[in-house]
């Protein structure tokens, strides 16, 4: 007998995550004669023990092959050194070609509903992942639907797949919102949201080419669960029948590349809400393909589904890309699609708008916004001349609600009616801009001089700050906000009419913090907040306004802030790590500034080399 034991190695292809070693070692270990068997999916080879007087070669070949897997023993197959290289290039220029034809119509269908993604494209990523799902864990959904057959009920039992589907959902949902309530305790700037949907794309990437199966080396970057953990949730999944059950335990699957490239964007979100809705969506996505298995199964053969699954890979390569060129575009570097563009076509191409000026003193660019997106989106600006972006709401969405600027360190809301946002590029090349979603882009090329940005002298309106319309309650102004961003301080000319156009305060900032970093402010009054950074750190270099809808990075020296607080009450604000803090006391009366003062505590923050301290109040202007 032991003359007849063999241990040989073997090479299998059609591996496309861990869920596969499962499958080949369960399915292997049940000929007769095998007493071990194990592989690895990372290298795409494996072991096996066997008595070769009970099975042969060709039995436990023909077993992987009812399974989807080619097996070769010895050597195995051998390729030629130059085949992975031309599957690259191939592969490159096929998935880029479809990619920039693709992609625009893709995301040009998917509508916005949340932070970094939308709902519909998370549902699509679970679809084409969901043949993953079925070889990862079809074995699981047959077991229930086996018993059901036992049990003489119809082949597709509707009371059990809704089960399954409704532990797996809910599965998902709670570590969904559980991944999003960790986030919740990090405060996530739009780049490093924009990294974390960088990180999630690059994810699905790697995973989709994984499910070509034409890179091996791909499979070596990938989270592995705990063995004690792994071992633990097939025991339990392979013991119990109940769909419910099944579907619940589903969720600890966190081996599955998809899945945690879910799992990050629900933590980059920062809400348990949005966190779960994500998980949601892309469950559901799962579960047409992994529900109707136990009906298919029995129609597809294995080898065809993994043609399927490679086919399906394709396109998850695509989603990725997708996820990753929107990544891009929240952090504002300038990387994503639309800017290399941009900067290819800029010598030879003609932008839709250029800045129109009536001086020198400053340039100024008008811009619709609609339920479709700018119009115009793409603007040729002067090197050096402060920019007046007059933005013309007209149909406000949940994506083009906000705009972001990272590289001028703007980020604000958008509101009904007209608002100014304040500039002044200071270098040549291609400013990238969008919602805040990063799906709706925009672009400024900045031009070192009037000529090359081909500005025309219009006649445009002088830009000047307007008291209230008679009869317009001054609480409740006209939609019209103005808020300034550039290194240097500009003072918008008063109105000679009244005394009163402004209030002004001002706060250094420093390595200690903010000094002051509370004030009195007058409502309904427009506020100029000049902030000087004289010692920028890591924490201090960029303040939040949630209320507002004011985010901004701080830069050396001075720049102004405008906004006008409508409710009296307190407004809280912040460093973006929510570390170093400070407040607004809003009230109708500010005659006496040292008890509204006293009304109010600066919320504590963490320690960040020190608080700030000290108080303000606006001066009216």
């Amino acid at each position: 007998m032991k003359n007849n034991m063999m241990k040989e190695k073997f090479g299998v292809e059609g591996m496309t995550c861990s869920g596969c070693e499962r499958i080949i070692e369960k399915k292997v270990s049940k000929l007769p004669g095998v007493t071990k068997v194990s592989t690895d999916f990372r290298t795409g080879k494996g072991s096996i023990t066997y008595d070769k007087s009970a099975v042969s070669r060709e039995d436990i070949m023909a077993e992987m092959k009812d399974c989807g897997y080619v097996c070769s023993f010895g050597e195995g197959k051998k390729t030629s050194p130059y085949a992975g290289i031309s599957i690259l290039l191939g592969a490159l220029i096929v998935l880029g070609g479809a990619y920039v034809l693709a992609a625009p119509r893709i995301e040009g269908l998917i509508p916005s509903v949340d932070q970094n993604t939308s709902l519909i494209l998370l549902f699509i990523v679970g679809l084409f992942t969901g043949f993953h799902c079925v070889a990862m864990c079809g074995g699981f959904v047959v077991s229930y639907t086996t018993k059901s057959a036992a049990e003489g009920k119809a082949g597709f039992n509707l009371g059990s797949h809704a089960a399954y589907a409704v532990g797996k959902t809910l599965s998902y949902t709670v570590i969904g919102a559980t991944f999003g309530f960790i986030g919740s305790f990090f405060t996530f700037t739009p780049f490093l949201r924009g990294a974390a949907a960088i990180l999630a794309g690059a994810f699905l990437v790697i995973f989709g080419l994984s499910m070509l199966d034409a890179f091996s080396q791909l499979r070596r970057f990938r989270l592995k669960t705990p063995s004690v953990m792994q071992k633990l949730t097939y025991k339990w999944m392979g013991n119990n029948s109940n769909p419910l059950i099944i579907g619940l335990l589903n969720g600890l699957m966190i081996a599955c590349g998809p899945l945690q490239a879910m799992y990050l964007l629900a933590a980059a979100s920062g809400s348990a809400y949005l966190g779960g809705l994500y998980l949601m969506a892309f469950g559901l996505g799962t579960l047409p393909l992994l529900v109707g298995f136990g009906v298919v199964t029995s129609l597809v053969s294995a080898q065809f589904t993994h043609k399927i699954l490679k086919f399906s890979g394709v396109f998850v390569v695509i989603l990725g890309l997708i996820m990753l060129n929107r990544g891009l575009t929240l952090t504002g570097t300038g990387y994503d699609l639309s800017s290399i563009v941009a900067v290819a076509s800029a010598s030879t191409a003609i932008p839709e708008a250029s800045a129109t000026s009536q001086q020198p003193s400053y340039q100024e660019i008008r811009m619709d916004v609609t339920a479709e997106g700018w119009s115009p989106d793409s603007f040729v600006l002067q090197k050096g001349v402060p920019v007046k972006w007059v933005i013309n709401v007209k149909e406000l969405t949940n994506c083009n609600k906000a705009i972001q600027v990272p590289k001028l360190g703007l980020y604000f809301n958008l509101k009904q009616g007209v608002q100014t946002i304040e500039f002044t590029p200071n270098e040549s090349g291609v400013i990238p801009w969008s919602c805040w979603m990063g799906m709706i882009p925009g672009r400024f090329i900045v031009k070192d001089d009037a000529v090359a940005a081909g500005a025309n002298p219009i006649a445009a309106e002088p830009f000047k700050t307007q008291n209230p319309p008679a009869g317009q309650n001054p609480a409740n102004p006209a939609p019209t906000t103005t808020i300034a961003a550039q290194p240097t301080v500009q003072v918008l000319p008063a109105d000679p009419s009244s005394p009163s156009n402004y209030q002004e305060i001002r706060m250094d900032v420093t390595a200690s913090g903010f000094s002051p970093n509370k004030f009195v402010l007058k409502r309904g009054v427009p506020v100029k907040w000049i902030i000087n950074g004289k010692q920028l750190t890591g924490c201090n270099s960029a303040i939040k306004v949630p209320s507002l809808g004011l985010q901004f990075n701080v830069k050396e020296g001075l720049q102004t802030i405008e906004f006008t607080p409508n409710d009296a009450g307190t407004i809280q604000w912040s460093c973006w790590m929510g570390m170093l803090r400070g407040v607004f006391v809003v009230q109708d009366d500010t005659s006496n500034v040292a008890a509204a003062l006293n009304t109010v505590q600066v919320p504590q923050g963490g320690s960040c080399g020190g608080g700030g301290g000290g108080c303000g109040c606006g001066m009216m202007r």
